[in-house]
């Protein structure tokens, strides 16, 4: 359907274009169970966060239960959002060192979800 739009976009700044997209596209599969940044919820990778998080049993214990509420931003797969229409995904990929997997990740959840 974009394509119909070239005559009308082709003078047009990237800055003069809305894009319809998704906002952290990949989330979709959270849940309560979806794997966590290990099993300690090691959060040596986001740098916005004291040692001390890390090991507050109160501060895990809210992650492992409202964390997936707040994380899930999508209900449909990568492709569903394309058929939809959707030309822009915000991909957050994680790298895991241990593995060498790659995963989404949003906030303190990492997960595939392609």
């Amino acid at each position: 359907w974009m394509g119909s739009l070239a005559p009308l976009l082709e003078n047009k700044k990237l800055s003069e274009i809305v894009i319809p997209g998704t906002h952290n596209s990949g989330s979709y599969p959270i849940s309560v169970g979806s794997r966590q940044t290990g099993d300690t919820l090691d959060l040596s990778h986001h740098s916005n966060f004291t040692e001390g998080v890390a090991t507050s049993p109160w501060i895990m214990n809210l992650i492992k239960t409202v964390g997936p509420g707040w994380t899930q931003c999508q209900d449909q797969s990568i492709i569903d959002q394309l058929k939809m229409g959707n030309r822009y995904l915000d991909l957050r990929v994680f790298c895991d060192e241990q593995t060498g997997e790659y995963y989404n990740e949003h906030f303190f959840y990492w997960f595939k979800s392609i």
